[in-house]
């Protein structure tokens, strides 16, 4: 005789092994968020306001040294070549727009093009080397 095992009905008590199911499948979609959330390139926070010096440096600094083609396309700039949009425009954290400037290579952000008037140095990555890059602000 084959035994086939019983289906909880509506109005019977929660199987005994129920809270450890419900428990170990929270734990398991808490840690599947996690693995995405810490594998998504080029993190943006979220919370609204003013970023932290840190929260600038560590998504300015996945832009520096990494390319995502789909978050940071290629653009042509007439005269120059193709290059990364980042560098061109920017990029945002919390709303607040800052720029990176390569100090002893090529890069084409607004300091380096001659348009920035005023301007606030966040960080200077790796002074006084060959890879040196200076992370800012405009300021109005």
């Amino acid at each position: 005789m084959l035994h086939v095992p019983r289906i909880h009905q509506p109005g019977h008590v929660l199987p005994h092994y129920a809270p450890a199911l419900l428990g170990t499948t929270a734990a398991m979609l808490a840690a599947f968020v996690g693995l995405l959330s810490s594998t998504t390139p080029f993190t943006m926070f979220s919370d609204i306001g003013q970023p932290t010096h840190q929260e600038v440096v560590n998504v300015l600094t996945q832009y520096i040294d990494q390319w995502e083609p789909s978050v940071d396309p290629l653009i042509a700039v007439g005269g120059v070549g193709d290059i990364k949009t980042s560098n061109v425009e920017g990029v945002m954290v919390n709303g607040h727009r800052y720029y990176y400037r390569f100090v002893n290579s090529f890069s084409y952000d607004p300091l380096s093009r001659g348009e920035a008037k005023d301007y606030c140095t966040v960080e200077v990555l790796d002074p006084g080397t060959q890879f040196e890059v200076q992370i800012y602000q405009l300021t109005p």
